[in-house]
């Protein structure tokens, strides 16, 4: 982790759900371990967050279609998390970037302004 202290206008909990959920995401992507960082900075007076892993990487054809509401490609889920979690960002007017590469991992970097 890389957390620098920086204070945003967020709703706590809807924040904390956005975090659990890219987390449960990423290890979900590592069954057989990994690594996952997490960093935090002020980028052109916004929230930068990062969570990025190690894991499987999403395919192309899949990056299109993971914010739809059920969409799933795991056996146990429901498809809700990155729809919670796009919602969440954009009812906060910011921003959620994906950059994945199968057999490598994933990164999602999330842009939120409001910065104190």
């Amino acid at each position: 982790m890389d957390l620098k202290h920086i204070a945003a206008l967020t709703d706590k909990e809807s924040f904390r759900k956005v975090i659990r959920h890219l987390i449960i995401n990423s290890v979900d992507a590592m069954p057989f371990g990994g690594n996952i960082f997490i960093s935090a900075d002020k980028v052109e007076n916004k929230l930068e967050l990062r969570i990025r892993d190690t894991g499987f990487g999403i395919d192309s054809d899949i990056i299109k279609n993971i914010y739809e509401p059920l969409y799933t490609t795991k056996v146990k889920g429901v498809g809700l998390g990155l729809a919670i979690v796009k919602e969440i960002i954009e009812m906060h007017k910011g921003t959620i970037l994906l950059n994945s590469k199968v057999g490598k991992g994933t990164e999602f970097i999330l842009h939120i302004p409001g910065v104190l």
